[in-house]
């Protein structure tokens, strides 16, 4: 059964790319990837509930400017970053901004696979 909620990926490393988008299809979802902000803000069309996963660290435009364009557009899609080269004043600019959470890439597997991208949070 698939779930009729996009999941959207787009992240530097093509193989981390990969392993997250099987990992989420074998949770019932759809899944796009993108390879840059430029091919999502093209491409993706968002008509209902959906999810972006994406990487700071992207070619051309950055994730945290995507997630500024798509805020200051008026898209709601939550967000959760996954980068394996991030700092706490992206982590802290990702969240003010209203990522849903900010993961390493050691974390973001484990935690999706849970179904618990926040953690513990309640």
């Amino acid at each position: 059964m698939t779930r009729n909620r996009p999941f959207s990926s787009s992240t530097t490393t093509r193989r981390f790319a990969e392993s997250t988008e099987r990992l989420v299809r074998t949770l019932g979802f759809h899944v796009q990837t993108f390879a840059s902000a430029q091919e999502f803000v093209d491409q993706a069309h968002v008509d209902g509930p959906a999810c972006l996963v994406l990487d700071v660290h992207l070619p051309g435009q950055s994730g945290l400017d995507l997630q500024r364009e798509l805020r200051q557009s008026g898209v709601p899609i939550p967000i959760i970053f996954i980068t394996g080269r991030g700092s706490i004043p992206m982590s802290v600019r990702a969240m003010k901004d209203g990522a849903v959470e900010f993961l390493t890439q050691a974390d973001a597997l484990a935690r999706l696979a849970c179904g618990d991208p926040g953690g513990d949070r309640a």
